[in-house]
């Protein structure tokens, strides 16, 4: 699973952390890409090893200023999908973009 969003505003460094009940006890970079001509900048953060049907909470932080935290539930393992899915993303300050 990869979580992505956009900021308008610059950034030198991202980080996105995450974890399980509201705790955000791993960290992951962020790789950011630009499009020329344009200020926002979009980040990507690839997210590994998580469980089947478990909330992960989330948060970037951007040269160490930490943003409003969000949500996501992978699939449950039972289910033939086989891509996990966002639900009940909160980001006031950054917008996700899918």
């Amino acid at each position: 699973m990869t979580v992505s969003f956009a900021v308008a505003a610059p950034f030198r460094e991202a980080l996105l952390e995450y974890g399980r009940d509201g705790t955000f006890g791993s960290t992951v970079p962020v790789e950011t890409r630009s499009v020329a001509g344009v200020q926002t900048r979009y980040g990507h953060a690839p997210l590994t090893g998580l469980d089947a049907g478990t909330t992960y909470s989330y948060r970037v932080r951007l040269d160490g200023k930490v943003g409003d935290p969000g949500s996501l539930t992978t699939a449950r393992r039972d289910r033939s999908l086989s891509r996990s899915r966002l639900s009940g993303t909160r980001a006031s300050r950054w917008r996700l973009v899918r």
